[in-house]
């Protein structure tokens, strides 16, 4: 009897915990734009999702976002996390997390987490400090207060040059105005369906980043927001603004360039050959674009003289042989030298290029480089001319007549200095409109191809004069018959390239 009992008291206790719920768990994820042990968390927050039917994971943004970083801040001081503070910080149930290592480390601390919540239960973390999602409400407008506060609404994304291009002016607003700006990043899931729902209140089915939304009207585009939110928020001051209003009686006052704004996703451009429709991508474009101008500065005429000049020291001398080793050494640095150069001057651009007056400076100097090439093919030898100075030759020459392993490393080094002048405008057409169109982290692969691009020419002359026995003397005389050609299709691209910078066209 007593056994009988026993057992029957184990089968209702483990049918019991057989049918017992397993718990919901909340996690809250504190981290910032940039953060690379972020990014390296995200993976694993993905995974334990999936793993996880019973697991919420909450995002927040604490560096750009104000309204996050607050949050972050009551977390802290609501769970007694000691000093030092920093992302990123997790939360599950009254446990948290600070830093992250591996996924074999701080991963499995915080899976064991989450699973324990699972299995046994655990409080919100955010209970008392956090409040759902409210849904966007109209107002009736009429004239702000003293005290009352205007809304703004941000959305911006990572990697997004154009979105760091107005924070100043954001910052600047906060402090000269009573507004409230709320800046949200568009990386997570609750702000994504965030800004889907104020684009949906605003009959917008297609945006970008940066994009600011203010009583009824919406700006696109960082020069929309740098050019028109001041104007939109002293109109709020005096006719007041719903906070936001469904109503909509203004919108951005132009279409936004694609270099004003972060695509939400891969845009395509479609063009029309023989009547058969096709479409490429921007990033298409961007590497047909690489292609072509790094393939003419590569032919321009000052790298191929130089070049051209210590093969024939090589082959004359009898050296064939040295003709691939000191060739492809040149070649190398000649690479290596133009990306460095091209990278530096990428990463200032990316800074400064919002700035209109950067960017007529820069299509005036475009303008001016082209100007100067098409003189050289009409009026050759006279006046200014884009080349490498003549005080420079005496040194070019004796590196070059050495025709060494060393000297042909600082030839090409050398070298790749001082004809900066003849390439420029092209270099400066390239990396403005990567800067321009806002490429972020794909910049160097960008510049890698262009580069690949611009060693090409030299590279068809190693193997002419190498494997095909083309004479120097030849491709010399190709070189001066050609070169005012090479200059007059330089020159034309570089106007084009300036004027459509300079109009907006680009």
């Amino acid at each position: 009897m007593k056994v009988a009992t026993l057992l029957f008291c184990i089968i209702i206790i483990c049918v019991t915990t057989a049918q017992a719920p397993d718990s919901s768990v909340t996690l809250y994820f504190f981290g910032g734009e940039g953060c690379s042990h972020c990014a390296l968390e995200k993976p694993l927050l993905e995974q334990l999702a999936q793993k996880y039917p019973q697991l919420e994971v909450k995002e927040y943004e604490t560096w750009y976002n104000k309204e996050d970083k607050e949050l972050f801040q009551k977390f802290l001081k609501a769970h007694d996390v000691p000093p030092p503070h920093g992302v990123p910080t997790t939360f599950v149930g009254t446990d948290y997390v600070v830093g992250y290592g591996s996924d074999t480390t701080t991963g499995m601390q915080i899976e064991d987490l989450v699973r324990n919540g699972i299995q046994h239960g655990c409080p919100d973390a955010g209970e008392g400090i956090i409040q759902t999602l409210s849904p966007i409400t109209t107002q009736k407008p009429g004239a702000v207060e003293e005290n009352q506060e205007l809304c703004i609404y941000v959305f911006t994304r990572e990697n997004c040059s154009q979105c760091e291009g107005v924070l100043p002016l954001l910052d600047q607003l906060g402090q000269d105005y009573n507004v409230t700006i709320k800046n949200y990043s568009a990386t997570n899931e609750t702000n994504k369906e965030l800004y889907e729902r104020f684009k949906e209140l605003h009959g917008l089915e297609y945006a970008g980043f940066p994009a600011a939304f203010i009583g009824d009207r919406y700006l696109v585009g960082d020069r929309a927001v740098i050019e028109n939110l001041e104007e939109e928020v002293k109109r709020c001051i005096i006719e007041g603004c719903a906070c936001p209003q469904a109503e909509i009686r203004g919108k951005t006052p132009y279409l936004p360039k694609p270099g004003e704004i972060t695509p939400e996703d891969e845009r395509q451009i479609s063009i029309s050959v023989f009547g058969l429709e096709t479409e490429l991508s921007v990033s298409t474009h961007i590497l047909l674009l690489g292609a072509i101008l790094g393939t003419v500065d590569g032919v321009n005429p000052c790298v191929i003289a130089v070049f051209l000049y210590l093969l024939g020291v090589l082959f004359c001398a009898g050296e064939k042989r040295k003709i691939l080793q000191i060739g492809f050494a040149f070649l190398a640095t000649f690479f290596v030298i133009y990306f460095i150069y091209m990278l530096g001057l990428f990463n200032i651009f990316e800074v400064i290029f919002f700035l209109r007056q950067v960017q007529v400076l820069v299509a005036v100097l475009i303008l001016a480089a082209g100007l100067l090439m098409i003189k050289g093919f009409f009026w050759p030898g006279s006046g200014f001319s884009l080349k490498i100075p003549d005080s420079t030759k005496p040194t070019i020459y004796k590196l070059a007549n050495k025709a060494t392993l060393p000297s042909a490393i600082f030839l090409a080094a050398f070298s790749t200095l001082v004809g900066l002048p003849c390439t420029t405008g092209l270099v400066l057409s390239y990396i403005t409109t990567l800067a321009e169109i806002g490429v972020g982290t794909a910049s160097t692969l960008y510049l890698l191809w262009y580069n690949i691009f611009r060693t090409v020419p030299l590279l068809v002359l190693i193997i002419l004069v190498y494997w095909a026995n083309l004479k120097v003397e030849r491709a010399e005389e190709w070189r001066l018959r050609t070169r005012k050609y090479m200059r007059l299709i330089s020159g034309v691209i570089l106007l084009a390239l300036g004027l459509s910078l300079l109009f907006g066209w680009l």
